[in-house]
C-alpha cells in the first residue's frame, strides 16, 4: 500500500513475522527493477519507488515457507 503509489510502497503479508526473504519487483515489460533480500523492518519502512517509470508492476516476496504475489500502479 498505497496503491497507486508515487514515492514509497509498503508491503504487508498476513504472516508478517515470516516476511524475511527476497523481494522482487518487475515492470510490465518483464524487467526486474528492484530485487533485494528484505526483512520485516525494511518492509515496514517502505520501498522507494519514486524513480520508477509510471505503470503497472508485479511484486514477488519469497520467504522460507511461501511465495507471495501482488501488483501495484506507480503514478
Amino acid at each position: 500500500y498505497p496503491n497507486p503509489a508515487s514515492n514509497y510502497l509498503f508491503v504487508e503479508t498476513h504472516e508478517n513475522s515470516q516476511a524475511n526473504g527476497e523481494l522482487t519487483i518487475v515492470n510490465q515489460s518483464g524487467q526486474i527493477v528492484y530485487q533485494n533480500n528484505t526483512t520485516n523492518d525494511a518492509l515496514s519502512s517502505g520501498i522507494c519507488v519514486s524513480n520508477f517509470t509510471p505503470g503497472n508492476y508485479l511484486i514477488q516476496l519469497k520467504t522460507e515457507n511461501k511465495t507471495y504475489f501482488g501488483k501495484f500502479v506507480k503514478y
